[in-house]
């Protein structure tokens, strides 16, 4: 995008009235000067010959052009008649707060803004250009300590190498403590689980069933028995 600027009317709308003419206008350019070429801006900044009584000029300061029109001509009738001779005028904007200019700017199939809307745009995108760019979060790389596959030589190695061999070892070492604190935990309760089932076996087969004789009534039965059979013998 290409910016035809009025001049006059921008330079009358955003600096001081007072003053000498010829030192507000370099006021303006240098300002301008610094902003676009630090935004790679295509600039064309175009004054009227009413201030002036030489011919028409044309100076670049990198990528500002600054453009004095022809006596009798005045920056309108110049911006008009480039946008005609352009092939291409819906790349150009026109910068003023004329309202005739940006009406005719506008049937030319050309963009217009007013002064106040591309001096606004001007400042923010030089404050941000100015300002240091934020990396995101999500690009900064996680910090994670490298894992040595051998066991280095410490005599030799960086103490970044050291702290990290000594951490990884620490890190296995712990790990294996917790599995093995954890698989005791599990036999243990495996074991007390299977005493307390024996046990339980163990009472249920000692215990007597409510049919069976007692040990008395079973030396009784006995104590009778021998009775009957010395009985019989006497008889005969």
């Amino acid at each position: 995008m290409h910016y035809f600027i009025d001049g006059y009317n921008l330079m009358f709308r955003v600096s001081r009235a007072e003053g000498v003419l010829q030192k507000r206008r370099e006021e303006i350019i240098q300002d301008l000067e610094v902003k676009i070429n630090a935004l790679d801006l295509n600039v064309t900044l175009v004054f009227d010959s009413q201030y002036q009584n030489s011919e028409s000029s044309r100076s670049h300061i990198l990528r500002l052009e600054v453009l004095f029109t022809n006596v009798g001509e005045t920056a309108d009738e110049f911006i008009l008649q480039a946008l005609k001779e352009d092939t291409r005028p819906n790349l150009q904007t026109v910068v003023t707060c004329d309202k005739k200019l940006a009406w005719l700017a506008r049937r030319r199939h050309a963009h217009t803004e007013t002064v106040e809307e591309f001096i606004s745009f001007l400042n923010r995108r030089y404050k941000n250009k100015l300002q240091p760019k934020k990396i995101p979060l999500k690009l900064i790389p996680s910090i994670v300590p490298k894992k040595l596959s051998t066991t280095p030589d410490l005599s030799k190695s960086s103490p970044e190498d050291c702290f990290d061999f000594y951490l990884n070892q620490f890190q296995s070492s712990y790990t294996s403590l917790v599995e093995e604190k954890n698989s005791k935990k599990e036999a243990k309760k495996l074991k007390a689980g299977a005493s307390s089932s024996t046990k339980k076996k163990r009472k249920a087969t000692a215990a007597p069933k409510a049919d069976d004789p007692s040990i008395m009534q079973r030396w009784l039965t006995a104590f009778h028995r021998d009775i009957d059979e010395d009985e019989k013998l006497n008889h005969f």
